[in-house]
């Protein structure tokens, strides 16, 4: 039996949002959708197919970048009235980052079954990320998430990202409606508490 990652849907939960102003008072006055990039600057992680993809991204797309993690800066010279560094992110702060993104994206190369997929679900942000690892077991491509190429990531990116802000699908509403993403990780990946882990793992060994 496969003991899946769980996520605590308690402290993951989209009411963080209304600490915004005392957490990140600098995202606060933002009135377009925020899409979140939240990792080390590392290839593997695909942050130089995304910096890339940014540019034709603006041309189209009124969107803030959010760049949260150690050893980020802008190097790639983003307009600065488009993006927002925030640098380390304590754990009990990323609740409420997570909550006031619209768009939580994850454009690596490489994964396992990252937690923060679950973390953002959770918070009811709309996930984007390359179908890595076993990134395809919890996203259902276009129902709880949306799925992007991994041998492609620069063109696949700024499709998916052009289509859905373009297309004028709200943040607050479309994508949370026709993704089911909070229950989703509720339900699959929230539910089991320690003990069950505990007895799932005696089962299995």
């Amino acid at each position: 039996k496969v003991i899946y990652n769980g996520v605590n849907a308690d402290i993951f939960n989209p009411s963080e949002k209304r600490n915004l102003k005392t957490n990140f008072p600098e995202l606060s006055d933002i009135k377009v959708p925020k899409i979140l990039y939240l990792s080390r600057w590392a290839e593997r992680k695909g942050i130089r197919f995304f910096l890339k993809a940014i540019p034709d991204i603006l041309k189209k797309s009124d969107v803030h970048f959010v760049f949260a993690g150690p050893n980020n800066n802008n190097k790639n010279q983003i307009p600065k009235e488009n993006c927002t560094f925030l640098g380390y992110i304590p754990q009990n702060k990323l609740p409420c980052l997570y909550a006031s993104c619209e768009i939580f994206l994850l454009p690596s190369l490489l994964e396992n079954f990252p937690f923060v997929l679950l973390e953002a679900m959770s918070c009811e942000s709309a996930v984007i990320s390359s179908n890595v690892g076993g990134v395809s077991e919890m996203i259902t491509d276009k129902e709880n998430g949306l799925l992007i190429r991994a041998k492609n990531i620069e063109d696949s990116l700024k499709d998916n990202l052009e289509n859905n802000v373009e297309a004028e699908i709200n943040p607050y509403e479309n994508p949370r409606a026709y993704c089911k993403i909070r229950s989703f990780a509720e339900d699959k990946y929230g539910g089991l508490k320690q003990e069950d882990i505990r007895g799932l793992a005696k089962a299995v060994y």
